[in-house]
Parts: structure tokens; C-alpha cells; sequence
């Protein structure tokens, strides 16, 4: 029962915050503002993966390049 506390203290802000919300409403909107932040962070994670496979590529290279054969390991023209 103690962590009721806090949560019912968040509940009675959101609803001083958004005037003549119900209750369901709130715990919705604390529901998406979880979720909201659940995808803020994947998108921070996604961001830095991108920027560590930029960063083992070279600064120069970059993966379209390597995929299209214009990096240092190309086929042999004849």
C-alpha cells in the first residue's frame, strides 16, 4: 500500500494540471506519458548505435559506399 501513495500524489497533480479530467483519463495520460518516454529512449539507443557504426566505419567510409563496392575491398575491373 505504500506505493499507492506516490502514485495517487502523481494522480492529483495530473489532475490539477488537466482541470476537470476523470480519473481514467489520467491514468491514460500517465499511460502514454510512460510510453512516451519508453520510445524517447529507444530512439536515443537507435541514435547512438547509428553513431557508433559510423564511427567503426571510419570517418571517411560510410556504409552506402562499402555496399555499393566503393570502399578498399572493390571487385577487379577487367
Amino acid at each position: 500500500m505504500q506505493e499507492a501513495w506516490p502514485e495517487l500524489a502523481d494522480l492529483l497533480q495530473w489532475k490539477a494540471k488537466c482541470g476537470g479530467t476523470d480519473v481514467s483519463e489520467a491514468w491514460r495520460l500517465k499511460a502514454r506519458e510512460n510510453e512516451n518516454a519508453k520510445l524517447k529512449r529507444m530512439l536515443a539507443d537507435s541514435k547512438l548505435d547509428n553513431v557508433a557504426l559510423r564511427d567503426s566505419l571510419g570517418k571517411s567510409g560510410d556504409a552506402a559506399s562499402a555496399s555499393r563496392g566503393g570502399g578498399a575491398c572493390s571487385w577487379p575491373t577487367k
